[in-house]
């Protein structure tokens, strides 16, 4: 996949993936008076911060001074420095203040893209991701046809942003839904946009042959269309795919299709593109002459047209090319003199430390062939050392996005108690005044009628009560969950385990952090859904005790998973206590069976109501198991001496909710097992969607 990577290099984003969006998908939401700040930027900027100040000292707030402050924002954001991020930053919130006032959407929509964008430039991926699904949500509530694009557009952006996190599961579930949006309107730019991201994320998964339909089919929206900027970068794009799967005769027909649409446009840019990608074509087939030839043209057109940042990428193609040649004096001269110049920039830039490192490995390569071994050793020192660099901040940058996403989260789970503890005092006042507008009517039939009216809200906020209190609830266990997983991070990243499987590890956790959140507005999920959560939560435990224990689910065959309903994060209270209490000591302790745990759902009949069914779920294992005295204190409910769940303590309230008028056939008991551990036994009313 280095071919990929030149590519990606020479068109400034980090990732191929992303080629396409960085090149119509960030400004393809702008008004159209936008492509005056592309064309003669600075007098622009300076026209329209005059026309912001007038607007200021009128104190006036419109549209047309939203839109000024939108179109500040995005030069800002197209500029590669730190005061720039700041100001983008500053004119975005000041974009979305002003779209708030004048309850203007398309603005706010806008507002919160430029927002998105800002947090991403500066790294702050989880903030990025928070403000492009807030405009998401905003075109998803626009009805007008336009908006298909719009919606598109910002699914693409947030593609990118998963993809830069490492959750490629999400990266590919955004491009996915960015193509299907766009099914509804055949032939758009960003029809061709979403398929061409689409096809190039799956190649740079390896998924080839699913890959090349989409990109086939992004290039003929194109050609269709008669967009030839866009055909001939989604040509580019289908060359370097073939490149990547080593057929080089596909690869050279597109390159050269590349060239013919740049010409017609013309667009020099992607005219050298194309020489690039004939370049390396040469290269990789080992015609090391044609490919001199080639990269000397391509670099001879960038010198006259005045196109920088295309130098380096042509010399690394003649360093390589004398190195294929055995020239060992021309290739470490040339690779030597583009090492130079990154590091003279201090090493800054799209890719330049990856660059670095390769260059430091070519060099070792070269040096090495010449018998010139302690140089070789130096530069194979050296790429080792930025490599490790490379990871470490790519680890460091994920765990820092799951941090920022967890606090974000739990500011949200803060907000949402207080707006449940106002809704329940409302609805208690509520209940008051009804009460003494009852007292205060005078004729019996009038009172009667009140009672009733009275007696019948009542019990409807009693029920809203118990709703509320089962969502505050839920919310709860949020916390609990990320205290626990953020623990358990710590504790992998303390135990020494290596870098991969630490990414592994985070993208985990972030997948039961996600589905947590989710589950947390809703009242009821599946057993099917329940059971994935905590398949997913278990799975992450048997990582971080190295595979210590195993599990296994029974779901008795009178049960439909995918109809009948529990409450949602049910189990992982009772799963957690098991493996952090009744596993305590697992890895180092000697036993003569592996530790398990069973969870097994099945149907029984109530003693209590006559044809009345139950849902039984048993939650057992072989661990340590408890004492007589930790036993009567879970099954009674009393604080013990020993240590208690705060989490069992919460879910058994919420299954008091749920069956308020509590008989012995539903509740939580936990006792012994007699071989050694404990059985948790659940018994829920049987629920069916």
């Amino acid at each position: 996949m280095r071919q990929l990577f030149n590519v990606i290099s020479r068109l400034e984003n980090s990732f191929l993936f992303f080629v396409l969006t960085i090149l119509f998908g960030i400004y393809s939401d702008l008004p159209l008076y936008t492509q005056i700040v592309v064309s003669n930027e600075q007098d622009s900027l300076q026209s329209l911060t005059k026309q912001l100040q007038s607007y200021e000292q009128q104190g006036k707030y419109d549209l047309k001074r939203g839109e000024i402050c939108s179109e500040i924002a995005n030069y800002y954001l197209k500029q590669y420095n730190i005061p720039s991020r700041d100001s983008a930053k500053k004119y975005s919130q000041l974009t979305l203040s002003i779209a708030k006032i004048i309850a203007n959407t398309d603005l706010e929509r806008q507002a919160y893209m430029n927002l998105s964008a800002s947090f991403a430039i500066q790294d702050s991926l989880a903030q990025a991701i928070t403000f492009a699904n807030t405009a998401l949500a905003i075109a998803r509530n626009d009805t007008r046809k336009e908006m298909y694009s719009k919606i598109a557009s910002i699914q693409l952006r947030l593609g990118r942003y998963y993809y830069e996190l490492g959750d490629m599961e999400n990266s590919l579930k955004a491009t996915f839904n960015a193509v299907k949006q766009m099914e509804q309107i055949p032939f758009e730019k960003e029809t061709s946009l979403s398929n061409s991201n689409l096809g190039v994320l799956l190649s740079d998964l390896k998924r080839f042959d699913e890959a090349e339909v989409y990109l086939r089919k992004g290039l003929f929206i194109a050609e269709k269309m008669r967009e030839l900027r866009l055909s001939s970068v989604a040509s580019l794009l289908f060359s370097t795919h073939f490149i990547a799967t080593k057929q080089f005769d596909s690869a050279w027909k597109y390159a050269t299709l590349c060239r013919e649409y740049a010409v017609k446009i013309p667009d020099d840019e992607m005219d050298i593109n194309g020489l690039i990608n004939m370049a390396i074509i040469r290269q990789e087939q080992g015609k090391t002459s044609e490919a001199i030839t080639l990269a000397r043209e391509m670099m001879r057109l960038s010198v006259e047209k005045g196109i920088g940042g295309i130098l380096d990428e042509g010399n690394l193609i003649l360093a390589r090319a004398y190195f294929a040649q055995t020239d060992f004096k021309q290739a470490y001269t040339i690779a030597e003199k583009i090492l130079a110049g990154f590091l003279q920039d201090n090493g800054e830039g799209n890719n330049v430390p990856e660059k670095i490192a390769e260059l430091h490995k070519l060099l070792a390569d070269i040096y090495k062939q010449d018998g010139n071994f302690q140089k070789a050793f130096y530069h194979f020192e050296r790429q080792a050392t930025i490599r490790d660099s490379i990871l470490s901040a790519t680890k460091q940058k994920q765990l820092n996005a799951l941090i920022s996403f967890t606090e974000a989260k739990k500011k949200e789970q803060q907000l949402t108690e207080l707006r449940f503890t106002t809704e329940v005092q409302s609805l208690e006042i509520r209940q008051r005044t009804i009460a003494l507008a009852g007292v205060s009517i005078g004729a019996a039939l009038v009172v009667a009628l009140g009672v009733l009216l009275y007696r019948q809200r009542r019990l409807q906020a009693q029920q809203h009560i118990a709703e509320t209190e089962q969502r505050l609830l839920r919310t709860r266990l949020n916390p609990h969950l990320w205290f626990n997983a953020l623990s358990s991070v710590q504790h992998h990243l303390v135990s020494g385990a290596n870098p991969r499987s630490t990414a592994q590890y985070l993208s985990k956790i972030a997948s039961v952090m996600r589905q947590s959140l989710e589950s947390s507005y809703q009242d009821t999920v599946s057993i099917a859904e329940e059971v994935e959560f905590a398949e997913k939560y278990l799975n992450i435990q048997q990582m971080r005790l190295q595979e210590a224990f195993e599990y296994s689910v029974e779901i008795h065959s009178d049960l439909d998973p995918d109809s009948v309903r529990v409450p949602s994060m049910l189990l992982e209270p009772f799963l957690e206590n098991t493996i952090e209490h009744g596993f305590r000591g697992i890895e180092e302790a000697a036993r003569s069976e592996k530790a398990r745990i069973l969870i097994a759902f099945e149907v029984l009949e109530s003693t209590k109501k006559k044809g009345g069914k139950l849902l039984s779920i048993k939650i057992e294992d072989n661990g340590n198991g408890l004492q007589r005295k930790q036993i009567s204190d879970e099954n009674s409910g009393t604080q013990g001496t020993t240590h208690r769940s705060r989490a069992v303590e919460i879910t058994k309230e919420r299954l008091r909710l749920l069956a308020p008028k509590r008989t012995d056939d539903v509740g939580v008991t936990i006792a012994a097992r007699e071989q050694g551990g404990v059985v948790v036994q659940i018994t829920l009313p049987l629920q069916e969607a």
